[in-house]
């Protein structure tokens, strides 16, 4: 199956149509002068000490795999990976190397035992040959441009390596001038289909095209996916969300079976036709609201311009290492409209609706967040902006009670208010039916524009007043037990303090007092 790399232009709202990257033919031109790679590697004082221990012990070591591909396109390599000939020297260099340093030499098992050594955080990956020749360890590997290597000892000695030093057992060399993605072989897909997302991944990481035959081989091996233990598949997504082009990159891995794979329900999404606001059925809706969030994240509209620093470090901060709120976002944009399928109604009138159907989409999320093993800070923030996604739309500019309600929705979603701003800003650009016109879209951007300036210029007015009296005190004062009242109280009072009616110690106690007489009457207050 062929991806088709041009998409109907109309699938987004004022996005450009998705389209394959271009070539990049010139990147490694003239490609003689390796000197940026043996500087690489006599500046690094692991890579040097491997270097002379190995020519000192006629030990053949070899620097292979992403450490040369980054060198060559001029890059920095911090991780590498060595191959050793002969019986146990992969654990005499690491443990020399250990020594030296003073670093912890860990040993573990994939397909072979592998030696792992951290230093000035770099890491350096060990491990012995055995009966194979370099050249099978090079043709076991994913894609040819992650098969390049080097014999490290002669490659360092050399007064002037040239290309021919370069080990190349699959014209790696060619496909990297070329920018070309392209698969040793059939076997490494059926071996560890993971390398389908690493794929898309140093497709979209390097700017790079997968070849054709290596896209229709992916199909055969697709269905195997789903066996892959989530932290790795985790670690291949977020790489993925982590980078521009998000959107394009999750349509060709829907391409091929392998969104399906790793989160089925988003299958039932497609052709699922919404109401009058909506131009797109559920899946694409979805795929275009993440194409959209990354226009959002220029940060350059007149609604978000004036705290584009702030927002840019916001969305740039990291939850855990390596997995920032940005790709989060992303991954929470995916699945915002998940539940919308259960939810689907017909009215007697013919419109559509779908009540419900964000916190039916939390309940639905909940077994691939727990998949892809997220910590419960990331379960908390991407349930929390599936679940407020629609609540800047329902919102009143002109309503006389917008402070209590702004105060309410920042007091409700805590840590992710903004994010849910900058989200239903993507979500209403991505949804732009016939009965969507200049009078909604203007609406939308003015609530988002008025949550923008409570959160950054009166934050302490509106989102977090200063409190004017605790619980003990309250409690006091109102001659009440502890209790689930005291916090809605609390609350009450805030409330006031936003809407400018609580200005005082006393104010907050009289406000407070009226808030329980009016209420004894009424249905309990929903804060």
């Amino acid at each position: 199956m062929l991806f088709n790399p041009l998409l109907s232009p109309t699938l987004c709202y004022s996005s450009v149509p998705y389209k394959h990257s271009s070539f990049r033919c010139d990147i490694l031109a003239p490609m003689q002068d390796l000197n940026h790679l043996k500087e690489l590697i006599t500046d690094d004082p692991v890579l040097r000490i491997i270097a002379n221990q190995a020519a000192r012990r006629s030990i053949k070591a070899y620097l292979i795999g992403g450490y040369i591909r980054d060198a060559l396109l001029g890059l920095h390599p911090k991780d590498a990976d060595l191959m050793f000939e002969g019986d146990d020297n992969a654990q005499l260099i690491g443990e020399l190397i250990s020594e030296k340093f003073g670093s912890t030499l860990v040993r573990f098992e994939k397909h072979m035992i592998v030696y792992r050594i951290t230093v000035n955080d770099n890491q350096y990956d060990l491990a012995d040959l055995l009966d194979k020749t370099i050249t099978d360890d090079q043709l076991r590997r994913d894609f040819t441009i992650n098969s390049l290597a080097v014999e490290i000892g002669s490659f360092v000695q050399n007064p002037n390596p040239d290309i021919s030093d370069i080990l190349d057992a699959s014209n790696g060399i060619q496909d990297l001038q070329r920018c070309i993605i392209r698969i040793n072989s059939k076997q490494v897909l059926k071996d560890d289909p993971l390398r389908i997302a690493r794929m898309f991944r140093f497709e979209r990481q390097l700017d790079f095209t997968i070849d054709p035959d290596s896209y229709k081989a992916v199909d055969e091996f697709t269905s195997g996916f789903s066996d892959i233990s989530g932290e790795r598949v985790r670690d291949e997504l977020f790489q993925i969300l982590n980078r521009p082009k998000t959107a394009e990159t999750l349509l060709k891995m829907d391409e091929v079976g392998l969104l399906s794979s790793m989160f089925p329900e988003i299958e039932i999404m497609k052709g699922v036709t919404q109401n009058e606001y909506h131009h797109l059925d559920v899946f694409d809706h979805s795929i275009c609201a993440v194409s959209e969030f990354e226009n959002v994240l220029k940060f350059d509209s007149p609604i978000t311009e004036p705290y584009s620093a702030r927002l840019t470090e916001l969305v740039q901060s990291e939850m855990v290492p390596a997995r920032n709120r940005g790709a989060l976002m992303k991954l929470a944009l995916l699945f915002h409209d998940i539940g919308k399928p259960r939810a689907r109604e017909i009215r007697e009138d013919g419109k559509i609706t779908f009540i419900g159907h964000n916190k039916l989409g939390v309940e639905i999320i909940e077994p691939y967040l727990d998949y892809l093993h997220l910590s419960r800070r990331e379960r908390v923030f991407i349930n929390n902006l599936i679940d407020g996604h629609l609540r800047p739309g329902f919102l009143d500019p002109d309503s006389p009670t917008l402070p209590k309600a702004i105060f309410r929705f920042f007091d409700r979603y805590a840590e992710c208010g903004i994010d849910i701003v900058l989200i239903s800003i993507a979500d209403r650009l991505a949804a732009q039916g016939e009965k969507v016109d200049d009078a909604v879209n203007q609406r939308h951007d003015r609530i988002a524009a008025i949550l923008l300036d409570a959160y950054f210029n009166r934050n302490k007015l509106l989102v977090r007043p200063p409190e004017l009296v605790d619980g003990d005190k309250l409690m006091k004062e109102l001659n009440l037990e502890p209790g689930k009242k005291i916090g809605i109280l609390l609350k009450v009072i805030k409330e006031g303090q936003a809407s400018g009616e609580v200005l005082t110690y006393g104010d907050a106690i009289e406000y407070a007092k009226r808030f329980m007489h009016e209420s004894d009457s009424q249905e309990p207050h929903d804060i």
